[in-house]
């Protein structure tokens, strides 16, 4: 992502509660925890985590997953 171009979640997750996987042959963190918002993007207009990518050779989706709670 060019320089001054990223988007910062103003949420981030409990750490307290990731679990950590191995896919593919790599050691993975799931974040599992509650949300816990960041004082300092109180006054940003996401709510969740979310990526905003520019370009779309700068992302490959490697894998999709849907849960169910």
């Amino acid at each position: 992502m060019p320089a001054g171009k990223g988007i910062i979640s103003p949420v981030s997750t409990d750490p307290k509660k990731d679990k950590k996987i191995s896919l593919d042959g790599k050691d993975i963190i799931v974040p599992l925890g509650k949300p816990v918002p960041q004082k300092e993007w109180s006054k940003s207009n996401f709510c969740q985590s979310e990526y905003l990518v520019y370009k779309e050779s700068q992302a490959c989706i490697r894998y999709i997953l849907k849960f169910t709670f």
